[in-house]
């Protein structure tokens, strides 16, 4: 033990001995390290910590699925809901919700409040308890007086965390709730930014009970299985719920669904698997170039040092000590590193909420976790283990004690292969990584560019929840749009406005049966769906989506006239390829098995679910022929788009001053929210490889230095012998250059294991885009030029003569 110790005390003396090595070695594996650190500790927090309730790994997400039709992830209604709770024997307990928004009035100002109706034992099958007082009773499901849970941060903001808050009232909708709990901090993947939690989740204003029964889909579905049982086991188990819900419900809209399940995890964040992935080979990458170049400092390091290492061998120090005393060094390399890659990563992860945007929902304040904390060091102490081991190799392959300090004045070629193999390592990583950069780069861009279908650029957007309390029936909302309406368009600077159900990109969407009634129509549940939003006159041109057939919809457009529809571009090729749409009839809608509407306009496609999906059919109806209490409104400014946010708030206090209005913004941001996510990846992927390509250049610059040092005498005999500067800086960038080479090819293979990665993130851009390889493979070669040149001007101070004395 007195022997470890002493080496260590003797290691860390070394390493104060040489402070500007020390200092290259802790700098290069601390900024890898830092960047591994941040990104482990957004997926910790966006995986790991996005999982609600009690042993997550047993609950999964159940849903409806039918390939033929695209139907993938859909919800389930109320009817298959009740037959899979009643019918299902493989699951511990079944819960559902239904998303619902709030408005809590009694305050100074309405708030609007984001949450959900669930089922009564939806907590128990999370395996969540409230912090304080209860969860809800099977008996509140769906009578009784109103009860809520609310989240731990409401509890703390509006009732300021207060003990006896269990038991107070809360006017939600209009209605008088009983605060019966508090909830624990929530999954916000799962929930998002939830605050309140009710019962009744069969209760949905947005459709009417009878066509709610016909299958319209609505209620997410979580369960928890056994045990120890397999999701292929459940979902055959499942198979004959779906076959006896088709023969007693042959009419209705999900008859032809299939039940299927998959884990929580996979919901709620595997979509974002791609981009994590891609981020954790960067960084991997990274940390492996940082190694390396690492270990080629370490291996300059042991050739300063071969004196003092041949002094202790000759004083009785055996090779196992010599090795034990460089692996020391590495491994307080490494610590020391990590420190630097923990305080890096902390201020990272302050600025993450900065860059994250677009599906992406983070802690309000991200911290380092104890575990990442962990991964962290233990990731530093084995790196610098490993950067250490370069010249202990070295060492291990000396067979006599002679041999050390006694190795002439240039490197051995043992030891040239080496860096040359790390130098074409660091090369071939980066070159993969730049390119990778740059196709994501690429493909970014043209999403940026990419024809949309409407015009963001003076639009400025809004929100409003019509509480069923005060707006129970279509008529009442439709109603409030106009009188909403009616005063927003002659409010200043407002030189259109629209109001609509499923505005573009807001996510609100909504999918409907339909048929051509000029053909056999099929049954309900054999019918395509459509996406449809609900719009008043005006809102095409609010957004600058072209009429290119017809008319839009206007005031003969009433709830008591004909049913009308304009379509897009896109639903008239599909539906009628051989004929002009307009005149024609269509059904649409489950309710009564369809309701006949007449094709009176077509308008240009929009990309109105994401930026990067073409929409091949969708319907647009009247808003007051298919109202709704979820409502979106678009204005189109004459002037500046920071006066509209005034313009909607005071107009919506004229109009009712007991609603809150939300999400207020640009429509511009909201375009940008949509690419939040590719965004993100790209500007993390593009900063990853600027620090790959610093890092290569590091290593090409020391290699170069290195030589100019081990090879002095060789170049001043060359400088007497009559060759110039010039040639001598050209040799000994070429020398360095061998391994650059060898290494852009080695990137070539190095992207191919990157191309499962990137190939499902990248739009309108091939893999292997010629100009972007070319390019990069350009831009390395000129980064390992001018990393050269700098340090082989070092050759030019070398007097020849001094050089030949010396020798």
């Amino acid at each position: 033990m007195s022997s470890l110790l002493q080496d260590a005390r003797s290691a860390a003396r070394s390493l104060r001995r040489s402070p500007w090595s020390t200092f290259g070695v802790v700098a290069i594996l601390g900024l890898a390290l830092g960047a591994n650190t941040a990104i482990v500790s957004l997926i910790d927090d966006i995986f790991l910590g996005s999982l609600p309730g009690e042993r997550p790994w047993e609950l999964t997400r159940v849903y409806g699925e039918l390939p033929e039709k695209q139907v993938k992830v859909a919800p389930f209604s109320i009817t298959k809901f009740e037959a899979l709770r009643a019918q299902q024997t493989v699951f511990d307990g079944v819960a559902a919700d239904a998303s619902a928004t709030f408005t809590l009035t009694g305050l100074s100002e309405p708030l609007e409040l984001y949450g959900y109706r669930v089922t009564s034992n939806y907590f128990d099958v999370l395996g969540t308890r409230p912090e304080l007082g209860r969860a809800f009773r099977p008996e509140e499901e769906s009578t009784g007086e109103p009860v809520a849970l609310i989240s731990h941060t409401l509890w703390q903001s509006l009732l300021h965390g207060s003990a006896d808050a269990v038991g107070r009232n809360l006017t939600l909708n209009g209605v008088p709730y009983t605060l019966i709990g508090v909830l624990p901090p929530q999954s916000r993947a799962w929930f998002g930014n939830a605050d309140v939690w009710t019962t009744r989740p069969f209760d949905n204003p947005s459709y009417p009970r009878p066509l709610l029964e016909r299958g319209v889909s609505f209620l997410r579905v979580v369960a928890r299985t056994h045990p120890g049982d397999s999701l292929a086991r459940v979902e055959s188990a499942l198979a004959g719920i779906s076959a006896g819900y088709r023969t007693a419900y042959p009419e209705n809209a999900d008859a032809a669904w299939h039940i299927r399940v998959r884990t929580l995890e996979d919901d709620t964040v595997g979509a974002l698997r791609p981009a994590f992935r891609t981020l954790l080979a960067a960084v991997g990458l990274v940390l492996l170039i940082a190694a390396s170049n690492a270990a080629n400092l370490m291996m300059v390091r042991f050739r300063s040092r071969e004196r003092e290492l041949a002094v202790r061998r000759a004083l009785g120090a055996s090779r196992g000590r010599v090795l034990r005393l460089l692996l020391f060094e590495g491994f307080f390399l490494g610590l020391s590193a990590g420190g630097v890659g923990v305080a890096l990563a902390s201020l990272l992860l302050r600025a993450s909420p900065l860059l994250v945007a677009g599906g992406l929902t983070l802690a309000p304040r991200l911290i380092l976790q104890w575990g990442v904390l962990a991964f962290g060091l233990i990731l530093a102490a084995v790196c610098g283990l490993l950067a250490g081991l370069a010249p202990a190799v070295q060492v291990a392959g000396t067979m006599e004690v002679g041999e050390l300090g006694q190795r002439g004045s240039g490197p051995g070629r043992g030891e040239t292969r080496a860096r040359s193999v790390l130098l074409a390592a660091q090369v071939g990583l980066s070159f993969a990584l730049l390119v990778g950069a740059l196709l994501l780069a690429k493909s970014f861009a043209g999403l940026l560019h990419a024809p949309v279908g409407f015009d963001a650029s003076r639009v400025f957007i809004a929100s409003v929840s019509l509480p069923p309390a005060r707006y129970p029936d279509g008529a009442a909302q439709a109603q409030f749009a106009a009188r909403w309406l009616e005063r927003l368009r002659q409010a200043p600077g407002v030189e259109v406005a629209a109001v609509a159900q499923g505005l573009a990109l807001t996510r609100h969407d909504r999918q409907s049966p339909y048929a051509r009634t000029d053909r056999d129509v099929p049954p309900l549940k054999d019918r395509p769906l459509a996406l449809v939003r609900s719009v008043t006159p005006g809102y095409f041109k609010a957004l600058g989506i072209g009429l290119f057939a017809g008319r839009d919809f206007d005031p003969s457009d009433r709830a008591d006239s004909t049913p009308t529809v304009i379509l897009s571009r896109g639903a008239e090729r599909t539906l009628f390829p051989e004929d002009d749409a307009l005149g024609h009839h269509l059904l649409i809608s489950s309710e009564g098995g369809g309701l006949d509407v007449e094709v009176v306009g077509v308008v240009g496609d929009v990309r109105s679910v994401s930026p990067e999906t073409e929409n091949l059919v969708e319907f647009y109806r009247p808003l007051v022929q298919r109202p709704s209490p979820y409502l979106q409104v678009a204005v189109l400014s004459s002037g500046e788009l920071a006066g509209q946010a005034a313009n909607l708030r005071a107009t919506l206090r004229e109009v009712d001053p007991q609603l809150p209005i939300n999400n207020t913004m640009p429509m511009t941001e909201l375009l940008a929210g949509a690419l939040g996510q590719r965004r993100l990846t790209t500007v993390l992927i593009g900063a990853f490889a600027v620090l790959a390509l610093v890092l290569a250049a590091v290593g090409i610059g020391g290699v170069v230095a290195n030589l100019v040092d081990r090879r002095t005498t060789e170049i001043g005999i060359r400088l007497a012998l009559g060759a110039t500067q010039s040639t001598v800086r050209a040799m000994l960038i070429r020398d360095a250059l061998g391994p650059v080479g060898w290494g852009i090819a080695a990137g070539l293979l190095a992207l191919s294991g990157l191309a499962p990665l990137l190939r499902h993130q990248l739009y309108a851009t091939h893999l292997w885009d010629p100009v972007v390889v070319a390019g990069s493979a350009v831009l390395l070669v000129a980064v390992a030029l001018l990393a050269g040149w700098l340090p082989a001007r070092r050759a030019d101070r070398i007097d020849p003569a001094e050089c030949l004395r010396g020798d």
